[in-house]
């Protein structure tokens, strides 16, 4: 249950098993349309996960869009068909690519088998969620505010042969 994360020439990698890359992902890519203001402050809520504070959207169908693909995204790490996830920011209006975020995906497996490190604790978690957002932040803190109107989309780079 480990995830390792690192901020390499403009990409995040995370490392973990299916479900904790999957959440840790989802809980990014609220992160980045927060504090991008792709949307209102309104339409997002603070939960705490990890003992951290995190804003996720509380839009339905912003919600809903994120789930679906989640559900998706996660099944597909199990199968190990993922490589790489990227949260695209486009002008509402001309559909320009603004900003490309970039996660590098490594799945490891869940079990602990007799070769494999034992699962990490809250703690260990904890501090490795806190890096992802000193990331997401830090990288933030040197882009443009952005003045479109913006949508966003998720691409998925799957190895050859996946469905």
């Amino acid at each position: 249950m480990s995830v390792q994360t690192q901020l390499t020439k403009g990409k995040i990698n995370l490392k973990g098993s299916a479900r904790i890359v999957t959440e840790f992902f989802n809980y990014g890519i609220n992160s980045i349309l927060f504090q991008r203001g792709i949307y209102p402050v309104e339409d997002f809520e603070v939960k705490k996960k990890y003992g951290l504070d995190m804003w996720v959207t509380n839009d339905i169908s912003v919600a809903q869009y994120l789930s679906k693909i989640m559900t998706a995204v996660e099944q597909w790490l199990a199968q190990g068909a993922i490589n790489k996830l990227v949260l695209a920011v486009n002008a509402r209006d001309t559909r320009e690519t603004l900003e490309r975020w970039q996660f590098d995906i490594t799945v490891t497996d869940e079990q602990g088998g007799d070769d494999q490190k034992p699962a990490k604790s809250e703690k260990a978690l904890q501090m490795e969620m806190q890096a992802i957002f000193r990331q997401i932040a830090a990288s933030v803190s040197f882009l443009p505010i952005i003045e479109d109107k913006c949508t966003f989309n998720i691409l998925v780079y799957a190895d050859e042969g996946a469905e």
